[in-house]
């Protein structure tokens, strides 16, 4: 166990899956403002925390970590460093909004400075909560200038939730933001002790800031093409959609990851990110018409599926379906900007019932009803729609040949109809 001791700020569902990690090499104090939360971390109640992270945490049953909702400037005896993961919202012009971010630095500089020892020698803050680019010249580097023992980095995280603990110890790459060499060494230095051996990209923090925000508006732009050129294989009858898509793919200067004729995109980060992306370019006066067409496209396909299942209500005069998948994707609790959410709301049906593997731990639209077991829902539902990807689901599907069932992604399964064409 390393002797440096490590504040972690920011317990939500990508900090507490970094703030474990950090732990099995480090001593972590982890900070909250939410105090229930971190009561029930405090008890080891991971009821409420993502399930991948659980299973880390009972596995390493060792980790060097503390968990408080009231920061004193005592706890920065012997700190080297804060890390922030917490999140940073977006403002009504789409941009992403610092100011509790800000307000946070400020409050810990305080505590920082108030404390002899601390306020006596550099203290590294690294930042990996998504940050608008030009954040650290606006912001962060007059804080530097005022405050001549703190330094800021910036490593940002590109982790899905329901997958945070896999996504953080093995990355495609690690960017590293940081603008003068020690900081830069001490952050690599530490980030080597938990994902050694990964590809380390050095970029200035404003560079970092660049990459986070224009790799994910990148990836919601494949989607959306992809789900264009289903499209587009609809209207002019083609049939082999997904054999078009994985041929297209399969060049490598293309790529099949995020390229599959399927849902809408959403969730916590790409919608936000999008968004982003489009106010920097008008911020930064460049045309921003292909990030705009790509929220049109993505708008355009939720509009398309729920024509499709609509149509099949009608003609299947249906009174009652049944969903399987609620939260923006499998293995997460997260329905914050759920696609799935947004379709069902459109629906004209009379009964929904849902079914998540979360289901116990997400609320749900007032005019749905909760299957708390999955045996339940087949049961009530003579039709039932996938909208979580799972090899479990098709395996069940098979085993209830009376029952149809329908996907909004490419299936194999014989009797699972396919809603991203209008065969049926």
């Amino acid at each position: 166990m390393d002797k440096e001791k490590i504040i972690f700020v920011g317990l939500g569902k990508l900090g507490l899956s970094l703030a474990y990690i950090l732990s099995t090499k480090f001593s972590v104090l982890g900070y909250d403002k939410n105090t229930a939360h971190v009561n029930n971390l405090k008890s080891n109640n991971y009821s409420s925390i993502e399930n991948d992270v659980k299973k880390f945490v009972l596995k390493k049953k060792k980790l060097k970590i503390k968990f408080t909702h009231d920061l004193k400037k005592n706890d920065f005896n012997k700190i080297k460093s804060v890390f922030i993961l917490i999140a940073t919202n977006s403002s009504i012009y789409g941009n992403y909004d610092s100011k509790n971010l800000l307000i946070l630095i400020n409050s810990l500089i305080k505590k920082i400075n108030k404390n002899v020892e601390a306020s006596n020698k550099k203290i590294l803050i690294n930042i990996c909560s998504t940050l608008q680019p030009g954040t650290y010249n606006k912001f962060l580097k007059p804080i530097e200038n005022r405050n001549k023992n703190i330094r800021f980095t910036y490593v940002p995280e590109f982790v899905a939730c329901g997958d945070t603990i896999e996504g953080f110890l093995n990355p495609d790459q690690l960017v590293v933001g940081a603008n003068d060499k020690a900081s830069k060494k001490k952050i690599i230095n530490i980030y080597k002790k938990i994902i050694p051996k990964k590809k380390i990209n050095n970029l200035t923090i404003e560079g970092a800031e660049m990459v986070k925000l224009s790799t994910n508006a990148y990836i919601c732009n494949k989607i959306s093409f992809a789900n264009l050129i289903g499209e587009i294989c609809e209207i002019n009858k083609i049939k082999d959609i997904h054999e078009v898509l994985k041929t297209i793919g399969s060049d490598t200067r293309i790529g099949n990851k995020f390229f599959k004729s399927g849902p809408p995109f959403g969730g916590l980060c790409f919608p936000k990110d999008v968004r982003a992306f489009q106010n920097l370019c008008n911020q930064s006066k460049v045309n921003s018409q292909l990030i705009k067409s790509v929220e049109t496209i993505n708008l355009r396909k939720e509009q398309f599926l729920v024509k499709q299942l609509n149509t099949l209500i009608k003609k299947k005069n249906l009174k009652k379906i049944g969903i399987i998948g609620y939260t923006f994707k499998e293995n997460t609790k997260v329905t914050l900007e759920s696609q799935y959410e947004k379709i069902l709301n459109k629906l004209n049906i009379k009964k929904i019932y849902v079914f998540d593997e979360n289901i116990k731990f997400i609320s749900i639209g007032k005019n749905f009803e909760k299957c708390l077991k999955l045996s339940s829902l087949i049961k009530k539902c003579n039709h039932i729609i996938l909208f979580h990807k799972n090899k479990k689901y098709e395996k069940i599907a098979l085993k209830n040949p009376k029952k149809n069932f329908f996907s909004v992604w490419e299936t194999q399964a014989k009797n699972i109809i396919d809603l991203n064409s209008s065969g049926y």
